[in-house]
């Protein structure tokens, strides 16, 4: 009986087998098969499914078996009939090879005819580049046309901010008790807000708040109580300017590049100048003037063309600072370091709390934390809600943070408790190089300058129990920033050779015989290098050994590695002896002067008096305290993605750190929206406590994990955990793979 069964079993194997061959076979070639034991087969095959349903008894799956037995030397027939047919097919694989020898000798001849047309080509290009050149030269010409005519411009279509000037106000009451039954009024701070929720570029003009106003109402007695006194808000004043829509938002499509671009003056001498840019750079052609300055650009890069005065990086209290993810040019006569200068950031982080969500009668949305209710902000797109994070007062928040949207599931939902997803911004680790061009100072030890070199983190917490949607997160790319500071060499604090100079003076030649050159940047064998070029003094030394000025100097440098991979390396910048600050403007007056004369001319023709004028020059300190310099990165990217509570991860798009590491953990399941989405790595670690992709019936929709092995040969690893786990596995050369489901296993 065991013998039949394995017997069956064969069979089973050979009808799989003959199926597929049977539908190259002709209508004939099966008729001539009846009969011959393929119904049979067919009739083990039903018994054997019944016997294991227990519709059959044994002996009713053994008497099919046996029946099967008894058409051996049939079957044999069909295997001979089967192999004719085999034999049939391989003289027409003979013949197809035949004619593809054919084929292969007409595209050698063709090839002759592809390398004709190849040097058609060529003579075509050389008469595009010809027809080019004489376009350029036509553009030339009637740009000198356009110029020669007076009062003539090229029109540039943009959004535009005109001249806004504010002014705080004060009244000051001096005398004796103030009565009556009348109103005085005062506003308080001063405020230029500005903000802008398309994706169009914005250009500035002046944007100035005047004056140093006490913003109050000053009296030196009381004031009667029937007078009315209306004071506004108090603190100091600030201009804010804001481009709200995030290049990183999942809901939109960002084509423009949604510039700032301030072309006036930005004046708030004792307030504060906020900017803020997530659609794209800055760029500002004036000045900056502010108690404190704060520039934030997440998503692009900052430029501030050469102005002829004195920038302060972080205002005049030092408490501020310039952050981008791209690169930093600023050109000042002269600049001072006193704040942070940074360029990308090695960490992209979120931290979502656990929250709920309600929706009042007014229809506003708000998100409870510990029971402290907070409007969330509608976003660019409808139905999308901004979620309230981590407090991003500090400008360095703003260049880490990935922000998030709060979708409800329907918008007609009211009370407490309302259900939603949450969707993640796109977040990919940039970095850029930072040029700095003027006399370099440092008034304070609180400069410091931060460039990424390496590979970055990110990491996404979700404390909540709703659905956490991902969109883009980039790991893969190694940052190497380079700094490049054009130290102005000046003579003196009156040095006339910075005065009157443009964006378009800071040519090479001018910047080699007027500036010290100094670079840093970590080179490919993560070696520290720094660089300095200084001017060569021509009346001094001789041709074979000129006397080079250097002022400014590198201090040694040291690296740190911590135990996340984390690597720093640590110098400074030191601004030398020529690091002129103005500590008393130059002063131009007059005032009236006593001639004294005999006392007889005075008493027939009084006293006499004369105007004198006067000129002070400016007074000049050199500060020069040392700026940190720092290039920071990790040693390899890695991605973690954390559910703390019970909802999904669902996958909206790739999760990549091609040499590193990612890891997901969830409480929930790990699913895709799309098994076109890829998460890559080195080494990928997956868990969940329920499933890793899913089902829809019979379909699959598995999780796409691509393993790359790392430049030495090393090979990947991929782990995963779950109930159920459908994972797809494109890579055919990776052997380390630890599954470890509790149910299913789809590979």
């Amino acid at each position: 009986y065991l013998q039949s069964v394995e017997i069956s079993k064969a069979y089973m194997h050979l009808y799989d087998t003959s199926s597929n061959i049977k539908t190259d076979l002709s209508d004939e070639d099966i008729a001539a098969m009846t009969g011959t034991g393929i119904n049979e087969i067919d009739a083990v095959l039903t018994a054997y499914s019944k016997y294991k349903q227990g519709e059959y008894t044994e002996a009713q799956y053994i008497g099919s078996v046996n029946a099967l037995s008894a058409k051996g030397d049939s079957i044999s027939a069909d295997l001979t009939t089967l192999q004719a047919a085999i034999d049939a097919d391989n003289l027409q694989i003979s013949a197809n090879n035949v004619q593809i020898a054919n084929c292969i000798t007409a595209i050698e001849n063709s090839q002759a005819e592809i390398i004709d047309c190849g040097k058609v080509k060529a003579n075509i290009e050389a008469q595009y580049t010809k027809t080019v050149q004489e376009l350029d030269s036509l553009i030339a010409k009637l740009q000198e046309m356009i110029d020669s005519m007076e009062g003539s411009s090229i029109p540039v279509f943009v959004t535009t901010v005109d001249d806004v000037i504010v002014r705080s106000g004060e009244v000051n009451l001096i005398g004796a008790h103030v009565t009556g039954t009348g109103e005085i009024k005062c506003p308080g701070k001063a405020t230029i807000s500005i903000e802008n929720n398309s994706v169009s570029s914005i250009y500035f003009s002046d944007l100035i708040v005047n004056g140093n106003a006490k913003k109050g109402i000053n009296y030196t007695h009381g004031i009667a109580s029937t007078v009315t006194k209306t004071i506004g808000e108090q603190g100091d004043s600030i201009i804010s300017i804001i481009n709200t829509v995030d290049k990183n938002d999942p809901t939109v499509t960002i084509d423009k590049s949604g510039d700032m671009v301030f072309q006036g003056a930005i004046e708030n001498t004792y307030g504060t100048i906020d900017i803020t840019n997530y659609t794209g750079s800055v760029f500002t052609q004036s000045s900056l003037s502010a108690k404190n300055i704060h520039i934030k650009v997440p998503n692009g890069g900052y430029n501030q063309q050469y102005i002829d005065t004195e920038q302060k990086i972080a205002g005049t209290s030092g408490n501020g600072g310039i952050v981008a993810a791209g690169d930093i040019d600023i050109a000042a006569k002269v600049i001072d370091i006193n704040g942070l200068i940074q360029s990308g950031t090695e960490i992209k982080e979120v931290d979502i709390p656990e929250f709920t969500v309600i929706k009042k009668d007014d229809g506003k949305y708000y998100q409870v934390v510990n029971g402290v209710e907070t409007e969330m902000k509608p976003g660019t797109t409808d139905g999308y809600y901004y979620l309230n994070l981590a407090d991003t007062s500090n400008d360095l928040e703003v260049l880490k943070q990935i922000r998030a949207y709060f979708k409800p599931t329907y918008a007609d939902q009211t009370g407490s408790d309302i259900s939603g997803d949450i969707y993640l911004f796109k977040a990919e680790i940039q970095g850029g190089n930072i040029t700095l061009t003027g006399n370099i100072v440092s008034t304070s030890n609180t400069g410091k300058i931060v460039l990424l070199n390496g590979y970055g983190h990110i990491d996404v917490v979700n404390n909540s129990n709703y659905n956490l949607i991902t969109s883009a997160l980039n790991a893969d790319t190694k940052m190497q920033g380079k700094l490049t500071i054009n130290d102005f060499m000046m003579k003196s604090g009156e040095d006339s050779t910075f005065k009157n100079l443009t964006q378009a003076s800071l040519t090479d030649e001018f910047l080699s015989q007027h500036s010290g050159k100094y670079t840093a940047y970590v080179d490919e064998n993560g070696v520290l290098q720094k660089e300095a070029t200084g001017v060569t003094q021509t009346n001094k030394g001789t041709e074979e050994s000129p006397i080079i000025i250097k002022n400014a100097s590198w201090s040694d440098a040291t690296e740190k590695d911590t135990s996340n991979q984390l690597v720093v390396y640590n110098t400074s910048f030191n601004p030398g002896e020529d690091a002129f600050v103005t500590t008393k403007a130059a002063e131009t007056g007059s005032y009236r002067e006593y001639v004294p004369r005999s006392w007889i001319v005075e008493l027939f023709c009084g006293k006499e008096y004369r105007t004198v004028y006067y000129y002070r020059g400016a007074e000049y300190e050199v500060k020069n305290q040392p700026v940190a310099v720092e290039f920071r990165g990790y040693t390899i990217p890695k991605i973690n993605i954390i559910n703390a509570g019970q909802g999904d991860i669902i996958m909206n798009d790739d999760i990549t750190a091609l040499a590193g590491l990612v890891k997901v953990y969830t409480n929930g399941s790990l699913l895709t929206y799309s098994p076109n989405y890829n998460i890559s790595a080195n080494n990928i670690s997956l868990e969940a406590k329920k499933d890793i992709g899913d089902t829809f019936g019979i379909v699959v929709n598995p999780i796409q994990v691509n393993v790359i092995n790392s430049d030495d040969g090393t090979s990947g690893a991929l782990g995963a955990i779950g109930q159920n786990i459908y994972l797809n596995f494109p890579e055919s050369d990776i052997s380390n793979i630890i599954l470890d489901a509790d149910n299913k296993l789809y590979l």
